[in-house]
């Protein structure tokens, strides 16, 4: 491979890492703010409307910002793939209890 492309192949990772940090950051805090309308009533976004939807989106933004994230370096891949993961276990776990 030559530099040129393995330079490009670099940029490309970065850049999919950062998108993938940006969706987790953002749906993070969407699911954050409506934690009490959705996940805390057990996680079942479709039966609170528009609040719902948003949170069933962020969980979407959630799970593709993992994936994206995995394409990053160091502690950042560790920190955000943790968060995601987290934010999803956290909010699936209340469907176990009810």
């Amino acid at each position: 491979m030559t530099t040129e492309g393995s330079s490009n192949l670099r940029q490309w990772r970065s850049n999919l890492s950062r998108l993938g940090y940006v969706l987790v950051s953002c749906s993070v805090l969407i699911v954050a703010g409506l934690w009490s309308r959705t996940c805390a009533l057990g996680g079942f976004h479709c039966f609170d409307g528009n609040s719902g939807h948003a949170v069933a989106a962020a969980q979407i933004g959630v799970v593709v910002g993992l994936l994206c994230s995995v394409f990053g370096g160091g502690t950042k891949r560790l920190l955000f793939a943790g968060i995601a993961f987290s934010e999803l276990v956290l909010c699936y776990s209340r469907l176990l209890t009810h």
